[in-house]
């Protein structure tokens, strides 16, 4: 079953759905060694469950993150920032730090409701991940 990942030039990015189950049948779909972009939008269960729109679902996704790179699998986060994280972002990169520091790194993406004037405070976190 696949989950509609996209497949990008440097890997394949897991579909926004944070359905846990079809992501690791995707897992099983690719071959070789292959990074994994997963999406996190945010560090703080709350916000991440405004912006996904998913109750429930924060500790679940870190631990299937967590597990996964125990299990040797490359994964690079994507963090789509936007005017409701956009404050959090050091911490985000804070919390990848203290709780995920395996990952491949960090994919920060621009959310529609931004431009690249809204982000002067947010370039030096950026340009550190």
């Amino acid at each position: 079953m696949n989950t509609g990942g996209t497949t990008y030039e440097n890997g394949t990015r897991l579909p926004d759905t944070y359905d846990l189950r079809a992501w690791d049948n995707e897992l099983l779909s690719l071959s070789g060694e292959q990074l994994l972009l997963v999406p996190l939008p945010s560090h703080v269960p709350e916000l991440f469950h405004a912006l996904t729109d998913r109750p429930n679902v924060f500790e679940d996704t870190v631990q299937w993150i967590t597990q996964r790179l125990d299990q040797g699998l490359r994964i690079a986060l994507v963090h789509q920032l936007s005017s409701a994280n956009l404050r959090e972002a050091p911490d985000f990169v804070r919390f990848v730090d203290d709780r995920l520091r395996a990952t491949a790194g960090i994919r920060f993406e621009i959310h529609a409701d931004m431009s690249e004037n809204d982000l002067p405070g947010i370039r030096p976190w950026w340009q550190a991940t």
